[in-house]
């Protein structure tokens, strides 16, 4: 039995219409997927950044403590961060899972990834202050509520204030999300994002600087943390 030609028009109709929306919503997913995964994936690289800092400005701190305990040498500092950033790898809590992790930290300082400075007391400070020794020349840390609260010796701070250890240290971290990594070392290069190298001091142009070369040839960015804590030995000029 053949079908009305008025019903056989509304059936194309209907077909017709089903086909132009679907068409419709293949062409939106098309122009939005893109935007939906760069999201995804920038929020998910922003969130392990995050947790790096995290673990960054944790290991400054203990690594500022170190030296305050061992005469402000940098050497005592780098073992203490080395140590205290290998949580951020050791994903069983196992001795062999965090020797691992230590270890792979310590790689990272020895290929130049990690930079650990002493930012105070400086060499002005130990020139003021500092009594010269065959071990090195230390600034006093006895007795000092009964010193002279005066800056002396061409320093612009007290013997107290040299007694505080400032650290610096700078990390740089490997980014790991696909495309996001790429994206973010662009965007570092050509300094569109404000660079957290030196908050207290001249930023060094990315192009020029050799340390932050190395760590964009690499994938990794500058996560820069600081510290101060008070001596509880003499800082030490080595």
């Amino acid at each position: 039995m053949d079908m009305p030609m008025g019903r056989q028009t509304m059936n194309h109709r209907r077909r017709g219409g089903l086909l132009g929306r679907a068409g419709q919503s293949m062409t939106e997913f098309i122009i939005v997927w893109p935007t939906i995964l760069l999201l995804t994936l920038g929020s998910l690289q922003m969130g392990l950044i995050y947790w790096a800092r995290a673990t960054v400005n944790l290991a400054t701190f203990q690594a500022a403590r170190a030296g305050a305990l061992d005469h402000s040498k940098i050497d005592s500092m780098k073992e203490e961060f080395y140590k205290s950033m290998a949580p951020q790898y050791a994903f069983k809590a196992d001795a062999g899972s965090i020797i691992k992790a230590y270890k792979r930290v310590e790689k990272e300082g020895k290929d130049g990834y990690i930079k650990v400075e002493r930012i105070s007391p400086s060499a002005k400070e130990f020139s003021a202050y500092g009594v010269k020794t065959k071990a090195g020349t230390p600034i006093p840390n006895d007795n000092l509520m009964y010193r002279s609260t005066k800056p002396s010796g061409g320093s612009t701070m007290s013997i107290q204030d040299a007694n505080l250890l400032k650290v610096k240290v700078t990390y740089g971290y490997k980014l790991v999300v696909p495309l996001m990594k790429t994206i973010i070392i662009k965007i570092l290069k050509t300094g569109m994002m404000p660079r957290q190298y030196g908050k207290d001091e001249k930023v060094k142009a990315a192009e020029t600087d050799p340390f932050l070369l190395s760590l964009y040839a690499d994938d990794r960015i500058p996560i820069v943390s600081y510290a101060t804590v008070r001596m509880q030995t003499s800082p030490m000029n080595m």
